[in-house]
């Protein structure tokens, strides 16, 4: 989900260009053969979405090129069908959301129903698979720049759900036909959603409803939010039906008529096609490269995935078709704006605890991109390079650990508390310096857990490797 920040100065941020990575071959995960959605089956899919393989899923550079093949490969595998372009999994689109050139993809499948008098209708789910790349400017990420951000939760969450739902459909479709859509450059401003309803692979007026899933990875104490359940009447009651074989997991529904104008239900509402929206909430890891796999909460990630599941099934099941009501925009959690202000400011904090902005040099390097007056009281200037960072006034060269990347810097400092004396080793003008100073405070999370840690352990490594 793109931050408020990214929606308000579209005009400006989507002008940067995509950054260019390189990417290696995409590692294979087998789905499971049969059985209903598991935390394992998700958490063993997510964990390669938001690997270093996949290097952010920056829309429109060779990260988010790679995890768009991966992803059309997971649907083949799933016993998906082609639905995009001349037969393939993908819909190219352009900046903007503008006719194809090859820079965006949306990955798009489908599972023809089984009743002949409703399989020309559709249920459709959908996510959007592109986050922040190594921070490109243009996706609103709020970490370092050069720094994977992985985008565990936002959205490989909901990818991860959509590809867990497109098996179980696929080994037992359902009346109505079901399409999946991954959306490609939702960070950027929706492109994705907003190029597919104007140019549609299914008419609009055949879709029954659309279900977007973004941010499902961090549920805690039983919580969901569901929005846009004014767009149709039943889809409250759907809704409830849903839930009932999920209640050891999912106790704490928020439920809103109104849809949310910063994902990409918005453009399928906007077209006057019912749409839900689902949600477990900000997190202070949002768009930062901390939103990492080990973090997630599987278990009722899975429970919110089949419950997801039962709302297909029963709105592709029933008789009647669904009459759309118009919906307002701004259906999100009581309190979610202040969550995000406040992730912002210890976003903000985290990046300049050293007294500046930090970034990458073109060889990789940390570098102070700007300094702030506690860095210059402390002596650092911009363009510093930072070699490596040591605790307290050591002169032992053997207690300084060398930092070859941003990544390895902020992962050292997130070792300090607030207010501990350190020493940086640095390089001005070739010259090697050595500066102390302190570590800088970051606003307290105040609205979740202290420790934000997964509910399961890592997948276990294949045999044979190490």
């Amino acid at each position: 989900m793109p931050p408020i920040v990214t929606i308000l100065f579209s005009s400006i941020a989507f002008l940067a260009p995509p950054q260019t990575t390189s990417a290696p071959a995409a590692p294979e995960v087998v789905p499971p053969k049969s059985g209903n959605i598991t935390p394992e089956e998700m958490r063993d899919l997510l964990y390669v979405l938001a690997s270093d393989d996949f290097g952010g899923r920056c829309s429109g550079d060779a990260s988010g090129r790679k995890a768009g093949d991966f992803i059309a490969d997971q649907l083949k595998l799933r016993g998906v069908q082609p639905a995009g372009d001349a037969g393939t999994y993908f819909q190219s689109f352009s900046q903007g959301g503008g006719d194809g050139d090859g820079s965006y993809r949306n990955i798009v499948g489908k599972i023809a129903g089984t009743d002949p008098k409703l399989r020309d209708q559709y249920v459709v789910v959908g996510a959007h698979y592109d986050h922040c790349g190594k921070g490109d400017p243009g996706t609103g990420p709020m970490g370092n720049a050069g720094e994977i951000h992985h985008g565990a939760d936002d959205n490989g969450s909901g990818t991860t759900t959509v590809l867990s739902i497109a098996r179980v459909i696929a080994a037992k479709p359902l009346p109505r036909s079901t399409l999946f859509i991954l959306f490609d450059a939702e960070e950027r401003g929706l492109w994705g959603s907003e190029h597919f309803v104007k140019k549609p692979l299914v008419p609009l007026d055949k879709i029954q409803v659309m279900l977007n899933i973004d941010m499902v990875g961090r549920s805690y104490g039983g919580y969901l939010f569901a929005g846009g359940l004014g767009s149709a009447n039943q889809l409250d009651d759907i809704l409830t039906k849903s839930l009932k074989g999920e209640a050891k997991f999912l106790t704490n529904i928020e439920r809103s008529n109104d849809s949310e104008g910063r994902s990409d239900q918005h453009n399928f509402i906007l077209k006057k096609v019912p749409a839900m929206f689902f949600f477990s909430k900000m997190h202070r890891d949002y768009h930062q490269p901390r939103d990492t796999a080990d973090k997630i909460q599987y278990k009722p990630m899975a429970s919110i995935a089949r419950a997801i599941l039962e709302i297909l099934k029963i709105s592709a099941t029933m008789k009647d078709r669904l009459e759309f009501h118009p919906v307002g925009a701004n259906g999100m959690p009581k309190g979610d704006a202040a969550m995000e202000k406040e992730v912002v400011d210890i976003a903000r904090a985290t990046k300049r605890r050293l007294g500046g902005q930090i970034h990458a040099t073109p060889e990789g390097k940390p570098a102070f991109a700007d300094t702030e007056p506690a860095g210059v009281r402390a002596g650092f200037e911009k363009g510093d390079v930072i070699l490596a960072i040591a605790k307290g006034n050591t002169k032992n060269p053997k207690d300084f650990k060398e930092v070859k990347s941003v990544e390895e810097l902020r992962v050292e400092c997130e070792k300090f508390k607030p207010g501990d004396a350190i020493q940086l080793k640095i390089q001005r003008d070739g010259k090697p310096l050595t500066i102390p100073t302190t570590i800088g405070d970051i606003p307290e999370w105040k609205y979740g857990p202290d420790k934000d840690g997964g509910d399961m352990p890592p997948p276990p490594k294949p045999k044979g490797k190490a």
